[in-house]
């Protein structure tokens, strides 16, 4: 006979102890991460200014500081930008909208949490791999490389026919043309996020897409320096 026969107290003792040693069954505790998304859905121009989001989440212990990003530049130094204060609970995240302006078509981009806007060691931080393309990303866990200076980036706001769109811009044999949908939320706050963008389409079809001030205002203000802009009625 097995020990578990013979001794049938053997496996009541084994469960109760289980029972009562703290965490003994509990899941693993959640490690910290940091995820980031850099430009609109994947794409973005290289030399231009565009938004990358980051998401920043505590493991086991609290984490307190300012987010910040560095981003390779024409030269290939790292430009710092550092973004809100941000005091976290454990299991808690957090996530902001910072600026930069990747230089070089396979940028290093790194993004987490330093004690201070002028501290150099970071408390948190994570450099993110660029994938060979968009369609290969990971999401926040990758990048992908940016788009050359003379193609064409699209924002279309929505429902518009994303094929007739592209048929119908007049561009030359070497350039690319990329439409990104957008849902409204997604429209930068900001206008100089826009710099990379070559063109808004916004379709005023039910349902109407529906901008905040900040939004609006972001998008005259482009609009007023160089930006194309056109609406789609109907």
């Amino acid at each position: 006979m097995s020990l578990w026969e013979n001794n049938p107290w053997w496996w009541k003792a084994v469960a109760v102890v289980l029972l009562l040693t703290p965490g003994a069954l509990a899941a693993p505790a959640p490690q910290e991460q940091i995820l980031a998304r850099l430009g609109f859905r994947g794409w973005y121009q290289v030399g231009q200014w565009t938004p990358l989001q980051v998401e920043v989440r505590a493991g086991e212990e609290s984490v307190e500081g300012y987010v910040f990003a560095q981003v390779s530049d024409p030269d290939q130094a790292l430009a710092r930008v550092v973004g809100p204060r941000v005091r976290l609970a454990p299991g808690e995240k957090f996530r902001t909208t910072l600026l930069v302006r990747p230089g070089r078509i396979r940028p290093v981009v790194q993004v987490g949490v330093v004690a201070s806007p002028e501290q150099l060691r970071p408390v948190l931080v994570r450099t993110l791999p660029v994938a060979s393309s968009v369609v290969q990303l990971s999401p926040g866990r990758s990048i992908g490389p940016a788009l050359r200076t003379h193609d064409l980036l699209i924002l279309a706001l929505g429902p518009v026919d994303l094929e007739a769109l592209v048929q119908s811009v007049p561009r030359d044999a070497a350039a690319r043309v990329v439409v990104v949908p957008l849902d409204p939320q997604e429209l930068p706050r900001q206008w100089l996020a826009l710099e990379g963008v070559w063109h808004v389409v916004l379709a005023l079809r039910d349902p109407l897409p529906q901008l905040s001030p900040q939004q609006a205002q972001a998008l005259l203000r482009w609009v007023r320096q160089g930006g194309r802009l056109t609406v789609v009625l109907g």
